[in-house]
């Protein structure tokens, strides 16, 4: 080869790796080309000022080698206040998800606001926040707001700085309330403070410790303060119940600096008082009580999100209750001097018996303070929680942190998937007020009416398949009740004390009775996860990590038990199914290796223990004809994720197994005269076709085992012949008995786009 064809050879190798290597920031004359478009749509009816809203972005790999320095525009190129944090890494140490904290000048009611993300050079300015680490909380000074944090993790004092000196607003002996009573700062044992973030925009404090009351009782506590630098204080608090006996009250009583004079909800503003308290019972999603002394009670249909506006002669604090009606029968009360927010009233002895042992009760409220003049709206004070900027349903496709999955939608007989869909999501809000469901101790449960006190936890991971059905189309309404599905299992369905820490009861009678027990085929830790990574929601991390623990010894315990090849598996697909996605997604979200290594022995457990003869993982049955079998169903599980798993690694024994278990189906599960696969091999079940169960959970597995090379044609015929019976089925969700809790939902949601993006794939190449 002489010189110069050498030098021209090296030359093109030089462009082609620039061209295709990923880069960690933009080039000079690229830095101010938008990453991505963002769009935060209004759904409540309010509009909202100066608002700050904190949403998840993904990234595809290899994208950004460190953590950008990222900035936010407007549509006409005014810049906005922003601040980006890393959420999760991909295994080469490059960003996956990062937290994006944006300040939006005014949204109006039932519109969106749209923003840029620009990938700029880092600056070496300071974060416009001081935090001051004080003996038993922090000082947090921004321009507009001075927040001191006290030994109980709660906002003790709040102030506004001016020229002439920051005047308080909140002053001062902020206090918790707990079993009817003011806990004593001398009662409580401070173990971690540390400042999880922190910014230009915003910073999130943790505050973790120890109550010992005056009778004897004790409970942890933990607490997330965040001090937005717009003036606003959210808190998230948190309470463990380590008593026999129950809990009830648990609310903030907070401390008013002197100048208050009004109260307003969405009506003139009412005086307030030295002594009597005025204030609201919300009672539904839109509805409130006045609870105003000396006046009979009075009902006014209202939007808000359960707060009142205080107003003084220059100054303005609101507060508000989280969620307010899902935690009914919360309260918030106030007169001049201090105004009292119940998560949970000590006067509501039906409440007392909701807590029990390990359980967590959460209340979440929001400080936010103003000027007379600076707020544009008039709307009661609301949190900004439910607000979400939204990437475009390609960016978290492409973005590869989710796996294959199919965006656009699917043409089915007699409407669409998304049209299915979306019709189930309407019914389901619609039987949120005739059945009275969703309230916070049952939100996501589903019963048959409102006298049946027996509900069934989040079947299915129905909050990550809401979730997921949310990054597919945008449809907020997936995003809202996916943020508070996950929230209800990890704060009401999970347990966090003793044997039971990190441990949801499979199902329970109101939550409360013990239900049937711990087991792993009704554990989920991909919506807490999703929720965390879309939220920055580090208590849904934590949740998940503790329900790592259990799930980590069960991998390593059933490799033991299915190495040895039984003769029949000593437990159910479907836990080896549940078992194995959350450990990958767990994998996935914090790359730690005790869930790498307890995925591979489940595995090879797994692989160990299937009938290679057959294709299922043999169950001991009452069948004349099947002294072993199983359940498609369950079977769709965990062909789910070891589809999931072997899309990642590319496993050829987990390919042979795959292919194995699609014959079990074929040869032994699907009737040819009814065309459907039948729900269970057991006698009574032989001719049971539960197609809400079955049909969306093993479609997955069926088409990746075509995908792989399972070619024939009656195998194709039999696939095509089950969507027409899942079509069918969604017709009638309704009526379906599934249809009344959420395992239909759940499947849908979850496994049908990855159905999809196969069978897309297949059917096109097959052409």
């Amino acid at each position: 080869m002489n010189t110069r064809f050498a030098r021209l050879v090296l030359h093109i190798g030089a462009v082609v790796l620039l061209s295709v290597a990923p880069r960690g920031g933009g080039r000079a004359e690229e830095t101010q080309r938008p990453l991505t478009t963002l769009a935060i749509q209004e759904t409540r009816g309010i509009a909202r000022t100066n608002v700050a809203v904190s949403s998840g972005l993904p990234f595809a790999k290899g994208r950004f080698k460190k953590v950008p320095s990222i900035s936010a525009r407007d549509r006409a190129g005014t810049p906005l206040p922003c601040q980006f944090d890393a959420l999760s890494r991909w295994q080469d140490g490059s960003l996956k998800w990062g937290l994006v904290s944006v300040v939006v000048p005014h949204i109006p009611a039932n519109q969106s606001f749209t923003c840029e993300l620009v990938e700029t050079p880092p600056s070496k300015r300071p974060a416009a926040v001081a935090i001051e680490r004080q003996e038993r909380g922090f000082r947090v000074s921004y321009p507009q707001v001075v927040v001191t944090t006290n030994e109980a993790g709660l906002p003790e004092s709040v102030a506004r700085p001016t020229g002439a000196g920051p005047p308080s607003l909140v002053s001062g002996h902020t206090r918790l309330l707990l079993q009817g009573q003011i806990v004593d700062p001398t009662q409580i044992q401070l173990g971690d403070l540390r400042v999880e973030e922190q910014g230009p925009v915003r910073t999130v404090l943790r505050t973790q410790g120890q109550l010992a009351l005056d009778d004897k009782t004790s409970f942890d506590f933990l607490s997330r303060i965040t001090v937005y630098a717009n003036g606003q204080i959210s808190t998230s608090y948190t309470v463990f119940n380590q008593q026999v006996k129950p809990l009830h009250g648990f609310g903030v009583q907070v401390a008013l600096a002197p100048g208050f004079q009004t109260a307003q909800l969405s009506e003139p503003a009412i005086p307030l008082n030295a002594v009597e308290d005025l204030g609201i019972r919300q009672t539904s999603a839109e509805s409130a009580v006045w609870l105003v002394p000396g006046q009979p009670d009075k009902t006014r249909a209202t939007r808000h999100g359960g707060g009142l506006r205080l107003s003084g002669e220059r100054h303005i604090l609101e507060l508000a209750i989280r969620n307010f009606w899902q935690r009914y029968p919360s309260e918030l009360t106030t007169n001049a001097t201090r105004s009292q927010l119940w998560f949970y009233p000590a006067d509501q002895q039906q409440a007392a018996a909701l807590y029990r042992p390990g359980r967590a009760a959460r209340g979440d409220f929001t400080i936010r303070i103003g000027t007379k003049g600076n707020l544009v709206s008039t709307a009661s004070p609301i949190d900004h929680n439910d607000l979400h900027a939204f990437a475009g349903a390609t960016w978290y496709r492409d973005s590869g942190v989710l796996g294959n999955y199919a965006v656009n939608d699917c043409v089915l007989p007699g409407g669409s998937y998304d049209g299915y869909v979306g019709e189930h999501m309407s019914y389901l809000q619609r039987r949120k007020f005739l059945v009275n469901e969703f309230g916070f101790w049952d939100f996501g449960d589903g019963r048959g009416s409102s006298e049946d006190t027996f509900r069934r936890n989040n079947e299915f991971g129905i909050s990550y398949a809401m979730l997921l059905h949310y990054l597919r189309t945008g449809d907020h309404r997936f995003f809202a009740n996916g943020v508070a599905f996950a929230q209800h299992f990890r704060d009401v369905d999970t347990l966090h004390l003793g044997d039971m820490k990190g441990k949801s009861i499979r199902h329970t009678d109101n939550h409360v009775a013990g239900g049937s027990g711990y087991d792993t085929a009704h554990q989920w830790v991909e919506g807490m996860l999703l929720e965390y990574l879309l939220t920055g929601d580090r208590r849904s991390l934590e949740v998940a990590r503790e329900m790592g623990v259990p799930l980590i010894a069960f991998a390593h315990d059933m490799h033991k038990r299915l190495s040895a090849k039984p003769a029949t598996i000593p437990t159910t697909e479907r836990n080896l199914g549940w078992t194995l996605l959350s450990l990958m997604c767990l994998e996935e979200v914090t790359g730690a290796a005790e869930y790498t290594a307890a995925i591979e022995v489940l595995v090879a457990g797994v692989l160990a223990s299937q009938d290679l003869e057959r294709g299922h993982w043999p169950r001991e049955l009452p069948h004349p004809d099947f002294p072993t079998g199983g359940s498609p169903f369950m079977l769709g599980v965990l062909t789910e994720a070891l589809m999931r798993y072997h899309e990642k690694t590319g496993d050829a024994a987990v390919a042979r197994s795959l292919i194995k278990s699609s014959y079990w189906l074929s040869e032994e599960m699907w009737n040819p005269e009814v065309k459907n696969i039948r729900y269970k091999q057991w006698d009574r079940f032989w001719n049971s076709y539960n197609d809400g169960r079955t049909i969306p959970m093993i479609l997955p597995g069926m088409i990746y085992a075509e995908q792989l090379g399972r070619r024939d044609e009656r195998y194709r015929q039999i696939i095509d012949d089950t969507l027409r019976v899942y079509a069918r089925s969604c017709g009638n969700l309704a009526e379906h008995g599934e249809g009344r809790n959420f395992k239909s939902m759940g499947m849908m949601s979850r496994s049908m786009p990855r159905f999809f993006y196969y069978y897309n794939r297949a059917r096109k190449a097959s052409r």
